[in-house]
């Protein structure tokens, strides 16, 4: 597939036969194919277990072997899963009517059984905010908390139990900003019910395409995008003729036709599904989620993680309606701008070394992870995991000096010389260690 790396199209041809969509052309891997990279980007888009099920039987067997553990592991986990969102609608019936939205509607539907589909968290819509105060207070009693200082304003309210180690999103709309006036009436109105679970409210087929859609694109960045792409593709396919110009209308009243757009463009040029909407015009999210695809998200370092860094940020300002037109060049701008203020960096960085600066902390919030520490960059708001000799390092700039006074202190810590150099160097360039002044 054009554009496309060897391991990546490979993937997304085994994808689209495993689901019944037309796809490209599929080719015989050559006997230099990087299945290790393949393995890694299946992972990465959390499709290992249906793979498991429905891939091709031509894989080697160290391939086949990670995929079926992936799916034993995750069979497991499904029954689990299952049973909590049983007793989690159970303990929501006073509340009122409640849709289960993505994955259990997913695996009710299309999917051939729960662990074909990975899943980290359940989500559930009820009719408004005085509907989801009462669901908090209700799930509350089973160990579902809102963080602190929670947002009832949101569209969206994440709830967490420390104890079944779960998510649960409570939503009062399907999307954010919210859709047009009055057309979530509809969606309640045309809910349908499963018989899974002895019985779940689910969207109908349409809206059911439509939220798939929406969310496809939400967070590029951070979710497995090939997986929800695939998705969008496999309902758009299964939808009947009056079903798609059903999902066009409501795109259109929604007021979500771009998006809807978008993602069924590039689910169609991906896996060959039915587009609906036609080929949207090039935009900065379209260009990023192109791209995203072949990224292992959180392994990056250096200009690729700070290039991911600038997605993110960009996509933020997107979603947050400062950008008026999706015109890609603006962004483009800034990733030049990134780039040539990190090699200047580096440059400059390497002029520091010969002769050792005085270093500071950023300011920072902290909060341990095990061995691990979480920091929060409080003036750039960038959030780091420090392992390792990283955490050394940090722990041993609590009083400001100089980078060798630093190198002395790792050394009294048990980190040699080479080693003390890259944990400061890993803090140099994610801005939490600073040259003072």
């Amino acid at each position: 597939m054009t554009g496309l790396e060897p391991a990546l199209a490979d993937l997304v041809r085994r994808l689209a036969l495993a689901v019944g969509l037309p796809g490209p052309a599929r080719a015989a891997p050559p006997a230099t194919f990087d299945w290790e990279r393949w393995l890694d980007l299946a992972r990465e888009h959390d499709v290992l277990p249906l793979l498991a099920v429905r891939a091709a039987d031509d894989l080697p067997a160290d391939v086949l072997e990670a995929l079926r553990t992936a799916h034993t592991r995750w069979a497991h986990e499904t029954l689990f899963r299952a049973a909590e969102l049983r007793a989690v609608l159970d303990r929501l019936a006073p509340v009122g009517d409640v849709i289960v939205l993505k994955g259990p509607a997913m695996v009710a539907t299309v999917y051939g059984d729960a662990a074909e589909r990975v899943a980290s968290d359940l989500d559930l819509l009820v009719r408004d905010r005085t509907a989801r105060r009462a669901a908090v207070a209700a799930l509350a009693t089973r160990g579902y908390l809102p963080p602190d200082g929670g947002d009832d304003g949101a569209h969206d309210l994440a709830l967490h139990s420390p104890v079944a180690e779960l998510d649960i999103d409570v939503h009062v709309d399907l999307t954010r900003p919210p859709l047009a006036d009055g057309v979530l009436a509809d969606a309640w109105a045309r809910r349908v019910t499963l018989p899974v679970l002895g019985g779940i409210d689910a969207l109908c087929p349409s809206w059911r395409a439509l939220h798939a859609a929406v969310h496809a694109l939400a967070d590029p960045i951070g979710s497995p995008l090939l997986r929800n792409l695939l998705e969008t593709g496999w309902l758009a396919a299964t939808l009947t003729t009056a079903e798609r110009s059903d999902l066009v209308a409501l795109a259109r009243r929604a007021g979500v036709t771009d998006r809807v757009a978008l993602a069924l463009a590039l689910a169609h040029r991906l896996f060959g599904s039915p587009a609906l909407l036609g080929d949207p015009r090039p935009s900065s999210r379209a260009w990023w989620a192109w791209r995203r695809l072949g990224w292992q998200y959180g392994a990056a370092s250096g200009l690729a993680g700070t290039v991911e860094h600038v997605a993110e940020y960009h996509l933020r300002r997107l979603d947050a309606g400062r950008y008026h037109d999706l015109d890609p060049r603006p962004l483009i701008a800034t990733i030049a701008e990134v780039i040539a203020g990190h090699l200047t960096g580096a440059a400059r960085t390497a002029v520091d070394r010969l002769r050792p600066p005085a270093v500071t902390r950023a300011v920072a919030a902290v909060e341990p992870l095990g061995d691990d520490l979480l920091v929060h960059a409080i003036d750039t708001g960038d959030v780091h995991v420090l392992t390792g000799d990283a955490v050394e390092a940090w722990d041993a700039t609590a009083t400001a000096g100089s980078e060798t006074a630093l190198r002395d202190r790792l050394d009294a810590r048990g980190v040699p010389p080479e080693r003390a150099a890259a944990a400061i160097d890993v803090l140099l360039d994610s801005g939490l260690l600073v040259p003072a002044d």
